[in-house]
């Protein structure tokens, strides 16, 4: 409510002068690194295409993958930086986009930014306006719902946390998948409003944007990066060497728990980590996906995944 106010009296440049003012006086070490290797970025002689990226990816799908592969190429991220500007009041929806979010992103820099957005023609015509290329993943919703049960249950400020954090691991699972707020879920269960996510998205696909699952990754690293790297026309950097500086990161990371990155300042608030394939095979029994398949038929999911 504040922050709305400040914003209605003095704009979007004093919210981003107290947003990182805040971060610095967290974690002033985080901060003047991250703000060197910003520097670092936008001095650099490299310039891509494409000045701007837009992830809007289904949570728990390997977006934070694509932002470590994206990081790898010089790219500033837009709602992360002190080096940028980023607008995001009066969205018509918590995950919505809009003009004035990628207006500050610089013409003669890169810059990239992920959402959780559903598919909006509106969003879109955004998108192509200020010239952002749309990179979408998303995954099979077994092993999604699992990894989002997990990060509920490591996520006190989850609205769901409280709800979960006494059931048994069956119970909450279940209830992950049926429990919902009205305002944020479209008065759908969270696992059909996922598929709706991914329904949406596949049925107004085009070449224009790249739709890519996180189960490529699993299966061959390097073609994964490399698709992503193509469709940006980077070719001046090595999918190899980029999933090296991945590999590096994820372990270092390795020994802090979920909990800890993400309670974690600046960029390491994370939840990157090393995701797998077919889990839902080791968590999922017969209860649990006769629960699932009650909310979207064996037929229309099978159609989309």
């Amino acid at each position: 409510m504040i922050k709305k106010i400040i914003y209605n009296l003095f704009g979007i440049r004093i919210i981003h002068i107290i947003r990182r003012s805040i971060f610095f006086c967290k974690s002033p070490v985080i901060f003047f690194k991250e703000l060197l290797l910003d520097l670092k970025k936008d001095k650099s002689k490299i310039k891509h295409k494409y000045h701007l990226i837009w992830c809007p990816s289904l949570p728990k799908s390997g977006s934070t993958l694509i932002e470590e592969i994206i990081e790898c190429t010089n790219y500033v991220q837009l709602n992360f930086s002190s080096l940028r500007i980023y607008d995001d009041f009066n969205l018509d929806d918590i995950h919505g986009v809009s003009d004035k979010m990628f207006q500050y992103a610089p013409i003669d820099k890169n810059s990239y930014v992920k959402t959780h957005s559903h598919y909006s023609k509106r969003y879109i015509d955004v998108a192509k306006k200020n010239k952002a290329k749309i990179i979408i993943s998303y995954r099979d919703l077994r092993d999604m719902m699992i990894s989002q049960y997990f990060h509920i249950l490591n996520d006190p400020s989850h609205w769901q946390h409280k709800l979960i954090n006494k059931l048994n691991f069956a119970e909450g699972l279940i209830l992950t998948f049926k429990k919902f707020r009205k305002k944020e879920e479209y008065n759908l269960p969270p696992l059909r409003y996922y598929f709706k996510w991914v329904m949406d998205w596949k049925n107004n696909s085009s070449s224009e944007y790249l739709f890519i699952k996180y189960e490529e990754y699993i299966s061959n690293p390097i073609d994964y990066i490399k698709k992503i790297l193509n469709f940006l026309e980077i070719k001046d950097i090595e999918p190899q060497l980029v999933e090296e500086k991945i590999n590096l990161k994820r372990n270092s990371i390795k020994k802090m728990s979920l909990q800890e990155r993400l309670e974690a300042p600046g960029r390491k608030n994370t939840t990157f980590r090393e995701g797998k394939s077919d889990n839902w095979k080791k968590y999922f029994t017969p209860k649990i996906e006769e629960e699932f398949f009650k909310i979207i038929s064996k037929k229309e999911y099978f159609k989309y995944f």
